[in-house]
């Protein structure tokens, strides 16, 4: 394999001698562009043929295979003095080349999803060296969506100052703005995938799994695929003790809460799994929030004066 990878790192500046090539026969630039632009051509297609390869064959046979023709494709440029020869062994080459090239960077995706929501949804997808993993993805245009409904949400605000207070109004104001600042952040899974290794950090002293991302673009994130069973449901249950697991994942979001810098945001039961080893496994970091210093404080003062109430009011009943 290292020498197939060695082989295309070598054979990058094939362009160069191609047009050198070209040009010595007696070709000219109208040549050389045809040669260069039918490689690019070949690419994509022999980008899906391999991945598509990849999912049912394995690796190292198309490697091999690939390094094989793309070697005789080299033997053909050196040998043959044509330029419509020329151009096909040039495409050749690209495309079998692609075989060592491209493979490791494509997923294979199950076209059903595995989560869904109102902005994205997971599905399972496999590298070609066969891990699973989990990629979550937009829905198509749903961001020229969401401006569109705030477009129109915002121009209707000013009506209701016809029949409701203006109080509430300027209240629903600020939400409106609020929603209008997260949900794009929400939407950007670069930033998700950045909370997720901060979050993960924040809980490695806790029986906690997240997944790890692998890959993050504004629109597309591949992370880990960490399957687990629904913390609600009964078969949960049976691994960890309901009490017990209801107060762990109680201490868990009161700690990102009141001694991290960011917490989850979103902890309804969807989002939070247990493994077969008693570990909880927290999903979708899209929506994080965070505390100023002085609102933590007064958070902390808050559950520290709740929680003497209790135990007053329980040493009393007692």
């Amino acid at each position: 394999m290292w020498s197939a990878l060695l082989f295309g790192t070598a054979s990058g500046p094939l362009s160069t001698l191609i047009t050198l090539q070209i040009l010595e026969i007696g070709g000219g630039p109208v040549q050389v562009a045809y040669a260069i632009s039918l490689s690019n051509v070949v690419l994509i297609p022999a980008s899906m043929f391999w991945g598509f390869m990849a999912d049912r064959y394995d690796r190292k046979n198309l490697i091999i295979v690939g390094f094989t023709f793309s070697t005789l494709s080299l033997l053909v440029l050196w040998i043959v003095r044509s330029i419509p020869v020329l151009d096909l062994g040039y495409a050749a080459f690209t495309f079998f080349s692609t075989s060592y090239n491209t493979p490791m960077n494509l997923l294979i995706l199950e076209e059903k999803a595995i989560a869904a929501a109102s902005l994205g949804e997971v599905h399972l997808g496999r590298t070609p060296d066969g891990r699973i993993v989990a990629v979550k993805v937009n829905r198509p245009h749903v961001e020229e969506i969401i401006k569109t409904d705030l477009k129109l949400v915002k121009r209707l605000i000013p009506m209701l100052r016809l029949f409701l207070d203006s109080s509430f109004v300027e209240s629903f104001k600020v939400i409106i703005n609020q929603f209008s600042a997260k949900i794009f952040e929400e939407m950007d899974y670069t930033k998700e995938a950045f909370y997720m290794r901060v979050i993960s950090e924040d809980l490695k002293d806790f029986r906690v799994r997240t997944p790890r991302p692998l890959l993050a673009t504004k629109r597309v994130l591949v992370m880990e695929y960490l399957p687990g069973i629904k913390c609600t449901s009964p078969e949960a249950w049976k691994v960890v003790d309901r009490k017990s697991l209801a107060w762990r994942i109680f201490l868990v979001f009161i700690t990102l809460v009141l001694d991290s810098q960011y917490f989850h945001a979103d902890p309804h039961p969807g989002n939070i799994a247990v493994d077969g080893e008693g570990n909880i496994i927290l999903y979708d970091f899209g929506m994080v929030g965070s505390l100023d210093p002085d609102t933590r404080r007064k958070l902390i003062r808050l559950y520290v004066s709740i929680s003497q109430r209790i135990l007053v009011e329980l040493s009393e009943s007692s």
